[in-house]
């Protein structure tokens, strides 16, 4: 990874901590290397997590986290959790399998759980088109599917989540959500 990848990862993952409490766990679709609990560690916060992603070149067992080179929904996920986080990721889902993913989160969730995502504007492709071409970063994007940031709120809610909160960050070119599951707990 680039500098400018680092920073922006860096970036999203710390748009999380304000909603992990200590002992909370967490499941991290999408989870490159594990940045997301490396920070966790490096701010001294308590938790379990498994982190998930197709690009590891094989399972990590660390003490507090487990990194498994997969794909999600996955069979070898059997915990609940406290906080599902989907960083960069939703974009990359292809239409056809996005119900079934919000399904999915909301089966690995314990009661009163969250789910955190941040979403790119979808104009950031163009963006990431010249900063890609200028080797500033490295970062794929073959894999977006213009997905409309629009149909997000809906999409959760109609699977039974409650927005808790919806903000923009880096200038508003990327979007973050935080929904619980609403047949559980009222905020």
């Amino acid at each position: 990874m680039k500098h400018l990848d680092l920073y922006l990862q860096k970036q999203r993952v710390n748009t999380t901590t304000p909603f992990i409490k200590n002992r909370d766990s967490i499941l991290d679709i999408g989870c490159g290397d594990g940045a997301l609990f490396k920070l966790y560690e490096k701010k001294g916060i308590g938790f379990f997590g498994i982190g998930i992603d197709t690009s590891l070149h094989g399972d990590i067992i660390e003490n507090n986290y487990t990194l498994l080179k997969d794909s999600f929904p996955s069979s070898r996920i059997k915990n609940k959790f406290d906080i599902i986080t989907v960083l960069a990721v939703f974009e990359h889902i292809p239409e056809n399998e996005i119900e079934q993913f919000v399904l999915s989160c909301k089966e690995r969730l314990n009661p009163g759980g969250k789910i955190i995502l941040t979403i790119p504007h979808p104009f950031v492709d163009y963006l990431l088109q010249i900063l890609k071409f200028l080797r500033l970063i490295e970062m794929d994007i073959q894999q977006h599917h213009k997905y409309d940031i629009k149909r997000t709120i809906g999409l959760f809610e109609k699977k039974g989540f409650k927005l808790l909160q919806h903000k923009t960050f880096q200038f508003g070119l990327n979007n973050l959500f935080i929904f619980y599951d609403s047949t559980f707990h009222t905020a």
